[in-house]
């Protein structure tokens, strides 16, 4: 795993919210993480959209994510639940982040052992609960009202049995910018995304 000091950053943060949490995320993120350590990608779709392309789109996504991704670490995904969102996180090679809205949601995602929730609305909260699991170890988290992660607590309910993630091809093309920490730039979007895309992604 290369250091902050050589420039590199060490992994990927990719936020799959939709506007504006998207932007509130990525600036907490560039904002708190030391300089140089991580890399953050604004997803040129969000959701369930990004992991679920087919088609020309995935391959465009493809291509947008071999321009922008330049870290070597495990990717990082702050997202919010959807309803299909646990079905497609099995066999993904990243580590999820995701904002849900009560404990009983939560629950759907206790069997997954790379996905880490919170009980928030506040994308804010959702980036420190990311940079707390998976950031530089220095970093420090200060935003008001710190977020729980919830998905090692006692499980409240049952969780359902995920199905198996149908097969996703590649990404779209996006003619977006990325941010290092630090060096948050606009993102020019176009639609496109994909779940083999993570598939993909190398381990620290």
């Amino acid at each position: 795993m290369s250091s902050a000091a050589d420039d590199t950053p060490r992994c990927t943060f990719l936020i799959l919210l939709e506007e504006p949490h998207a932007w509130s995320a990525a600036a907490s993120l560039a904002r708190q993480a030391p300089l140089g350590s991580i890399e953050t990608l604004i997803a040129p779709i969000p959701g369930i959209r990004f992991l679920a392309a087919k088609g020309r789109e995935a391959a465009d996504l493809d291509a947008w994510w071999g321009r922008m991704a330049t870290a070597p670490g495990r990717t990082v995904v702050v997202a919010a639940h959807e309803d299909d969102l646990p079905r497609w996180i099995p066999g993904l090679d990243a580590d999820f982040v995701i904002a849900v809205p009560d404990e009983t949601v939560a629950a759907l995602y206790r069997h997954l052992s790379n996905v880490r929730t919170t009980v928030t609305d506040d994308p804010r909260q959702l980036a420190e609960l990311a940079l707390r699991q998976f950031g530089p170890a220095s970093t420090p988290v200060s935003i008001s009202g710190p977020a729980d992660d919830t998905s090692h607590k006692p499980q409240q309910t049952e969780p359902r049995p995920a199905e198996p993630p149908t097969p996703a091809e590649r990404l779209p093309e996006a003619d977006a910018k990325g941010a290092q920490s630090g060096d948050l730039t606009p993102l020019d979007v176009e639609q496109g995304s994909a779940a083999d895309l993570l598939m993909q992604l190398t381990a620290c």
